[in-house]
């Protein structure tokens, strides 16, 4: 099982670009994670309900393999808007530590409920 830092970084990402075929390279390079680790939280979040791992085309580089994505209509639109947040944060260096609580954003956390997804229906859960 992947670390839950990668699992938050990569579902973190994937939920702010809901719906989009991602690979594993272009989700490190976007992340900052090592490739391997990436693949690992992919395969590992492909058993989920909210995501899903295949092989077909990368959105953004256009490379054929191993992509993962975030299932939008298991997505509420709240929890997008939240992930993303947090990704627009993390890119812009708000997410080092300082407190930002006037910023009008909120931070969220994603929580591993289960080691095997298949035993919880809500292996993902963001809160406020």
């Amino acid at each position: 099982m992947p670390d839950r830092e990668t699992l938050t970084e990569v579902a973190t990402f994937l939920l702010a670009n809901a719906d989009q075929d991602i690979c594993d390279a272009c989700i490190a390079a976007s992340t900052g994670l090592a490739a391997r680790r990436v693949a690992s939280a992919g395969t590992f979040l492909g058993r989920a309900v909210y995501f899903l791992r295949d092989e077909w085309q990368c959105a953004r580089c256009g490379h054929p393999g191993a992509v993962t994505r975030a299932l939008s209509k298991r997505i509420s639109a709240r929890q997008r808007q939240r992930a993303a947040a947090v990704d627009s944060r993390d890119r812009s260096g708000a997410l080092d530590g300082s407190d930002d609580r006037g910023a009008g954003t909120r931070r969220i956390r994603i929580r591993i409920l289960s080691p095997n997804p298949r035993q919880d229906a809500s292996v993902i859960g963001l809160h406020g």
